[in-house]
């Protein structure tokens, strides 16, 4: 990223923090040098997966590249702004090499059929059929770390409707029915809160260590998600962990 494009990216960040009144409960454990994927959920907002990357780069000087999704390089425009802030279109070899290089990757494996949930959905992640990430962490012997930020959900009401369900399903387009402060398309100015987790080691052999590896991922999320006041579904028995026992 050149310096002019660096500047603007972190008078963005700055505006949206003040906004957002954004904090990193945990950032400390992302690490200064070495590579590491580190997971985030992915909200009809999208900003906040910018809004972590930026403090990373405040904290250990390190800038992320992130995987994205092929439909935003098909549009040349999109895909010249995206390539700007480090973005690079989302494969597993392309992964593979940027962990190698010994990067920070960022990744959301929900995509935008995790950010077009309705409302009534919000808080919870749509990972268990999501291998991918897991493999490149494990093919890649990097370690994950897990970034959650629930709050994302509410910057803006995301309504359920057939009409986007339809479109994605058919066309893998997002066109989702939504509101954000009052009835504009400006979003909410909730307060955003990334919960960072200890890293994850990948284990060292791919065979049925993987699948317990990737459901002790999802699961560590869905623990990750449920902070603060977010009443995601989770077992009647089960307490809210609280911001001081973050694992």
């Amino acid at each position: 990223m050149n310096p002019k494009t660096l500047e603007r990216v972190m008078t963005a960040f700055h505006f949206l923090s003040a906004y957002h009144k954004y904090e990193v409960v945990g950032i400390e454990r992302v690490p200064r040098q070495g590579a590491a994927v580190i997971i985030i959920n992915h909200s009809l907002a999208t900003y906040d997966s910018f809004l972590l990357a930026g403090a990373i780069y405040q904290h250990t000087g390190r800038i992320c590249r992130s995987l994205g999704d092929k439909k935003i390089f098909e549009n040349p425009l999109l895909s010249k702004f995206a390539t700007s802030l480090g973005m690079v279109e989302g494969s597993q070899s392309t992964g593979l090499k940027l962990l190698k290089d010994g990067h920070l990757l960022i990744v959301s494996p929900g995509g935008m059929r995790e950010s077009l949930r309705p409302k009534k959905n919000k808080y919870q992640i749509l990972w268990h059929d999501r291998l991918g990430f897991a493999r490149l962490a494990c093919s890649a012997n990097a370690p994950i770390i897990l970034a959650a930020c629930p709050a994302a959900d509410d910057v803006y009401s995301v309504y359920e409707n057939p009409l986007t369900r339809f479109v994605y399903e058919r066309f893998k387009f997002p066109l989702p029915i939504a509101r954000g402060l009052g009835l504009s398309i400006l979003p909410k100015p909730v307060p955003l809160k990334h919960y960072v987790r200890q890293p994850i080691d990948p284990p060292q052999k791919m065979n049925g260590n993987f699948t317990r590896f990737h459901s002790k991922v999802v699961e560590e999320m869905e623990k990750l998600m449920a902070f603060g006041e977010h009443p995601i579904s989770r077992p009647k028995n089960k307490r809210l962990l609280c911001p001081d026992k973050l694992p």
